[in-house]
């Protein structure tokens, strides 16, 4: 949303392509900033490793100007070894190599789908704080690229999305909210000529698809109005380049240059692209400047026209009368209209509409309620109680505060049918009521977007403006194991818009209790198990459904506008020094294995009763013999080939040290 979506930040918290034609990609013209050649896998001992591991007679290719890339895709802080080659004049193919003892594994390899590369990228896209793969695999001058994304999934490098594209930009844009750390992929499509469609999307958890990101539209597309004002400069001829310049502009917010775009491309006669295209382009431009009554009758002609439109200009056009009607507050005629489209195309966007339309109506009340309210007087217990009995399920946070004029922030959460929906910030500026609101991610069930907020602590940033330190929790579903989250917003131009949120593989938050540290905004401690940390141990055995977990307390300091993890420790248990001890004998640290026993003869004894797992995924249940067994043991293996194995344990200092492994029958 793994990640979440793709998403808006969690609004209030959020926790808010070419052949052979040259296109002046959006940056393109921007120098990036220089990687070191160590983190680009350039230094000549990366190259020479990963030449023993590439198949017999294969050669290193490049792809932007390295063969071997450094890359972190499963989160335990150790780099893979990502590496392209070639094995003959039509074939190219990637694997993936981690460290294993004194050498490397192959975990994951795949030969391409085209002859050659035309790119690869690493970037989290998925929104799970992992390093994502994207290999584009090169076809042929019109077909294009095809793009595979591969991210781990179950350990292991999964592909988990393919599509075909003919130029491609990835990067985690900063649009309406600020940066969410994920990363948007803008994706050129040719339709004739040289003209593109161009797409900025993000990652959809639940659908396992990618879907539009509009917050970042107005910063990616006035990149994509140049190339095509420099089109239609030479060919003002051509009704399809007036039409994606219009496009491009209606994106980037430009909105009459938009329309003076469609007004040109529509009086040229014949040529490809339709009266329709054009029509429902000016249309959606005059919606979303508040043109309704005109927005509308075009919506409305285009569906009682009587020509033969294809089923998705129909099904756009309900949409848009649906998005009037929406805007007028009717919705019931807004959920019909939405429905219609639905039944023509099923659009993420329809549904999402249709999701939405309940929490509109609460909003709508709920605003006309605050508007009447003064800060001194706001009450969140009277709030809440007034919304429940006009059959509102909301709840809020409430924020005295006396910076720059702020005198009072309310955090409204709007649930509905069971899931959090929206989040609206109330503010109080210098007695003028101001607000924001942002839907959350309905697609992803168990993340930041979907949380409450719990806690909230305001402070003066070191520019001087307003700055606000949000944990949500997703404890107020019922969750038995509650998951705090954070973020830190900053007030911009009256907008909230995200400075961090952690990332989430790093973010221990499992059965977790989040405090603020000192009186600002500069330190965090978090408290947590490892029921739902993706380290590489937490397969080893079962961690889940009341299973044994490993404890830890991290400490989070800021620097500037963003938080790193300074202090991460975990509690000594037997329990941990069993999933170390396993995962260092399985990775052939012998030497390291010695430090969680109390006599290195046990590491020759476990192996001998086939503790070692080689993919760490075993997942094998364990018996605690006794109310403090995770914490002091003894444990015993119940299932797979080191089935009746039992540990037991002694103190040295701090630590819980193996003093003897038994082998029984069960």
């Amino acid at each position: 949303m793994r990640k979440k979506i793709i998403c808006l930040v969690l609004a209030l918290i959020l926790m808010l392509l070419s052949g052979c034609s040259n296109i002046p990609m959006p940056g393109a013209t921007m120098k990036p900033p220089s990687v070191p050649k160590e983190k680009r896998g350039e230094g000549p001992d990366y190259k020479k490793m990963a030449s023993k591991y590439i198949p017999k007679g294969a050669k290193l290719e490049d792809v932007n100007n390295t063969s071997v890339y450094l890359v972190d895709v499963d989160g335990d802080l150790k780099p893979e070894y990502l590496v392209t080659y070639r094995l003959d004049e039509s074939r190219v193919g990637a694997l993936l190599l981690k460290k294993s003892g004194s050498g490397y594994n192959t975990v994951w390899t795949d030969v391409g789908k085209g002859y050659g590369f035309d790119t690869v990228k690493v970037a989290d896209v998925t929104g799970d704080g992992l390093a994502d793969i994207l290999i584009g695999w090169t076809i042929g001058s019109s077909a294009g690229n095809a793009l595979d994304v591969f991210s781990w999934r179950g350990g292991a490098l999964q592909n988990i999305y393919r599509t075909s594209y003919h130029k491609i930009d990835v990067d985690d844009m900063d649009g309406y909210y600020g940066k969410d750390n994920v990363a948007e992929i803008a994706f050129w499509t040719k339709d004739t000529g040289e003209a593109y469609d161009v797409k900025v999307m993000r990652w959809n958890e639940r659908d396992k698809d990618f879907e539009s990101a509009p917050d970042v539209y107005q910063v990616y597309y006035p990149e994509v109005v140049k190339y095509y004002e420099d089109k239609v400069k030479t060919m003002s001829n051509s009704r399809y380049y007036w039409y994606y310049l219009g496009i491009a502009q209606y994106r980037a917010g430009q909105y009459e240059d938009a329309l003076d775009s469609v007004d040109s491309g529509i009086k040229l006669s014949g040529g490809y692209l339709g009266d329709a295209e054009f029509s429902l382009l000016r249309a959606d431009i005059l919606k979303d400047t508040y043109k309704l009554g005109k927005a509308y009758n075009i919506y409305d002609g285009l569906l009682h026209s009587g020509k033969p439109e294809d089923a998705h200009t129909i099904a756009m056009a309900y949409f848009g009368k649906g998005e009037v009607f929406r805007i007028r507050g009717d919705y019931d005629m807004a959920e019909e209209c939405y429905k219609k489209a639905q039944k023509k195309s099923m659009e993420v966007e329809f549904r999402r509409a249709i999701n939405r339309l309940p929490v509109y109506k609460a909003v709508d009340i709920v605003e006309n309620h605050v508007k009447n309210l003064k800060s001194g007087n706001f009450n969140g217990e009277k709030f809440v109680d007034w919304a429940k009995e006009n059959g509102i399920i909301l709840s809020c946070k409430d924020l005295k505060t006396n910076i720059n004029g702020i005198n009072r922030i309310v955090f409204v959460d709007y649930y509905s049918e069971g899931l959090m929906k929206a989040h609206e910030i109330f503010w109080w500026d210098r007695g003028t009521l101001k607000k924001q609101l942002i839907f959350s991610n309905e697609f992803s069930m168990e993340s930041i977007f979907t949380s409450a907020v719990t806690g909230c602590r305001a402070a003066q940033g070191g520019d001087g403006l307003p700055e606000i330190g949000i944990v949500a929790d997703t404890a107020y579903l019922g969750n038995k194991e509650p998951r705090p989250y954070y973020t830190l917003l900053k007030l911009e131009d009256d907008r909230w818009k995200t400075l961090w949120s952690p990332p989430m593989y790093k973010w221990r938050n499992n059965n977790g209790t989040l405090r603020f540290n000192g009186p600002g905004l500069d330190s965090l401690n978090l408290w947590g198990d490892s029921g739902r940390v993706s380290d590489n141990k937490n397969n080893i055995f079962d961690e889940r459904n009341g299973g044994p977990r490993r404890h830890f307390v991290d400490k989070w300091q800021r620097t500037e506008d963003s938080y790193k993890l300074t202090e991460y420790e975990t509690d000594p248990s037997a329990y941990n020094t069993l999933v170390e001890f396993v995962f260092n004998i399985s990775q052939g640290d012998d030497d390291v294995a010695k430090k969680q026993v109390s006599d290195p003869a046990l590491i020759k004894k476990a192996k001998i009763c086939k503790l070692n797992q080689p993919k760490l995924n075993e997942r094998w249940k364990l018996k605690l013999n006794g109310r403090d067994a995770e914490r002091n043991g003894p444990l015993t293996i119940m299932d797979g080939p080191a089935k009746g194995v039992t540990f037991t344990f002694g103190q040295r200092g701090q630590d819980l040290l193996i003093t003897d492994i038994i082998k029984r029958d069960i």
